[in-house]
């Protein structure tokens, strides 16, 4: 009798109390990045002021950087200007390009947070006593590390020419290119997913940021015993798409915990617009 009684124990199991499963995660959701998941952009809302002395000259040179789009690999394009009041007083403008390598969470504290790398080309022209000449900066190139406070430790070198009709001249520069950096900046993502129709808990899917926008496909698995989720993104391909700028973007959302619609906790492991980011919390 002792294997017929503990068949009916099993059989008659289910009707009693059950332990709840946990949710899967919702068709849509949006998870928040910020803290040690914000995105690093030294170049965005970029304005700086210097003033120069030379000669007997004094003239303030404003840089400013508009349009600034940097792919999911952090490959930086944008328009700068320069712009000269005081005894010098003119416009030069051009095309910029730049390159951004960040780490929010480096291994040493006194790591820098970025490496930076910016260089343009601009014309236009400048007046001084009473002349104004073509003027042209073929090229300006800045490199150097952001540290944790936003401050910009960047090296210069520029190659400077003017022609006032009397013929062109040109002439070198270099010099020390430090300003304070806008911060981080919070970002989120949104995913959409589905469940495979025969493997409910493996999911599928795709998803967007605020950043580019950049789009994601989406890979992922739910575990109801640990009532934890895990997404794998990868930016859309030029494969994929010739036009995409999302190449070279990665995510990682590791132990989302999914209820009522949202999903939160866990943390993302990204590289994402040149910033590369371990572990950090995501929010809701």
């Amino acid at each position: 009798m002792r294997p017929i009684r503990i068949a009916l124990i099993v059989l008659l199991a289910p009707c009693g109390a059950q332990i709840a499963l946990a949710d899967p995660p919702p068709s849509q959701f949006t998870v928040q990045l910020e803290g040690d998941a914000a995105i690093w952009n030294p170049f965005e809302d970029f304005g700086a002021c210097e003033t120069l002395t030379d000669s007997g000259l004094t003239a303030t040179m404003c840089l400013a950087l508009h349009n600034v789009f940097c792919n999911g690999a952090g490959l930086c394009t944008c328009d700068a200007a320069l712009d000269f009041s005081g005894d010098l007083d003119g416009l030069l403008v051009g095309d910029c390009t730049a390159k951004l390598n960040c780490n929010a969470t480096p291994d040493k504290p006194t790591d820098p947070v970025c490496k930076a790398k910016l260089a343009f080309g601009a014309l236009g022209s400048i007046s001084a006593l009473g002349m104004t000449c073509d003027a042209e900066i073929p090229r300006f190139v800045v490199n150097g590390p952001v540290d944790a406070a936003g401050f910009y430790h960047g090296k210069a070198k520029a190659k400077v020419c003017v022609d006032c009709g009397g013929g062109r001249s040109c002439a070198g520069a270099a010099g020390d290119f430090e300003y304070d950096v806008n911060p981080p900046i919070p970002w989120q993502l949104t995913v959409e997913l589905s469940s495979d129709p025969v493997y409910p808990n493996d999911l599928s899917g795709v998803a967007t940021d605020s950043l580019g926008p950049f789009s994601y496909t989406a890979m992922g698995s739910y575990d109801p015993g640990d009532d934890a989720t895990t997404i794998v993104l990868k930016g859309v391909t030029k494969k994929a798409d010739p036009d995409s700028v999302s190449q070279g973007a990665k995510i990682r959302l590791d132990d989302l915990d999914c209820a009522a619609g949202q999903c939160s906790g866990g943390t993302a492991t990204f590289k994402v617009q040149g910033n590369k980011v371990k572990a950090a919390p995501v929010g809701p």
